[in-house]
């Protein structure tokens, strides 16, 4: 299987290839024209703003492999700032438009019940069992709000503040937690979404 990863420029992307090549054959693209045709899986990863994000998917190409990706049925995970740029738009940079893959916007997380941005381990609730009550790691100061709710995968309850932690529609998969930072709950959740994938 054959994973190609999207390099932003605004993130260390090592841990995230290191952590895919345990699926597959994984490689770089630093440009939209780095795509190759018997890719399987394409991974947007990211730290950093909205704004830069959206910036370098333009000026990379990205924006464009993307929206015919998605067409095509090619499955795409969006993973942090990934998961936040298929948005319509964020708080943190209000002029500029994200993917418009999912309805909704990008909202800061405002909360008493912990220190912000959020970083750390955290537990996720689910009605997908390899999620649910499991522990995450998340690091982000802001968090997606889908305007429909059968597209959010998991929630995070801060008690003040319920956070979208993971969003599902067909091909395209966004975890606002790093799974490749979430030791064997990370494994076995990306295990299981490929697995799902490989059997389409």
């Amino acid at each position: 299987m054959k994973i190609g990863i999207i390099n932003l420029g605004i993130n260390n992307i090592k841990s995230v290839k290191d952590f895919f090549s345990l699926f597959g054959n994984t490689y770089i693209l630093h440009h939209a024209d780095d795509f190759k045709l018997d890719t399987k899986i394409i991974i947007l990863p990211g730290n950093g703003s909205f704004g830069a994000g959206v910036e370098n998917l333009k000026n990379k190409e990205f924006d464009a492999l993307l929206n015919d990706l998605r067409e095509k049925k090619i499955l795409i995970i969006g993973i942090c700032l990934g998961m936040q740029l298929f948005f319509e738009s964020s708080d943190e940079n209000s002029r500029v438009k994200g993917l418009n893959f999912f309805d909704g916007k990008v909202k800061k997380i405002v909360s008493k019940n912990c220190r912000l941005p959020l970083l750390g381990w955290y537990e996720v609730s689910s009605i997908q069992k390899e999620i649910n009550k499991k522990n995450f790691f998340f690091n982000n100061g802001y968090s997606c709000f889908s305007n429909n709710d059968k597209f959010v995968t998991s929630k995070i309850d801060l008690g003040d503040f319920e956070l979208q932690s993971s969003i599902k529609n067909e091909n395209v998969v966004g975890f606002q937690f790093h799974p490749e930072k979430s030791s064997s709950n990370g494994l076995q959740l990306i295990k299981k979404l490929l697995e799902e994938t490989a059997n389409v």
